[in-house]
């Protein structure tokens, strides 16, 4: 189960410096429900005002957001900013500029047999892609290596 904390910095930094239409095609991503989002992402705005939280959302976008699952070992070599790269399938068209929202997740055959969750431990880091290496001579067809830029 997600922390209010962990939830706050990831709907914060999506808030603070990502568009509109990237917002509303995370949340698409990830399964979100259909919603006015005009209205929502107005009301976010306001709520953000009357908080006095300073607003820097981009005209431009920067890319796509992806939020990915990360096993544990992975999860914390990034988080320790000892790797600061991914490996990943490219079924999502990984292009410079993307967001990665990366989310520890322990797979079904690494959990405590009593563990009843979803695998999802709470713990998030954010990350942009700085390059893209797809060359067929030192990627296996349909994977990319991704370089990754800290954002904090």
């Amino acid at each position: 189960m997600e922390s209010k904390a962990t939830n706050q910095k990831i709907w914060y930094y999506l808030f603070s410096t990502l568009t509109s239409s990237q917002i509303e095609a995370a949340l698409r991503d990830a399964g979100c429900r259909s919603v006015d989002w005009k209205r929502f992402l107005e009301d976010m705005d306001n709520i953000m005002s009357a908080g006095n939280v300073q607003n820097h959302r981009p005209e431009e976008p920067k890319g796509r957001i992806h939020i990915l699952k990360c096993w544990p070992e992975y999860f914390r070599a990034v988080r320790d900013r000892v790797k600061p790269f991914e490996i990943r399938k490219n079924d999502r068209d990984f292009q410079m500029g993307d967001t990665l929202v990366l989310r520890e997740w322990i797979p079904p055959h690494l959990r405590a047999p009593q563990y009843e969750g979803d695998g999802y431990t709470g713990e998030t880091e954010i990350v942009t892609v700085s390059y893209v290496l797809d060359d067929p001579e030192f990627c296996k067809p349909g994977y990319v290596v991704l370089g990754l830029n800290f954002n904090h």
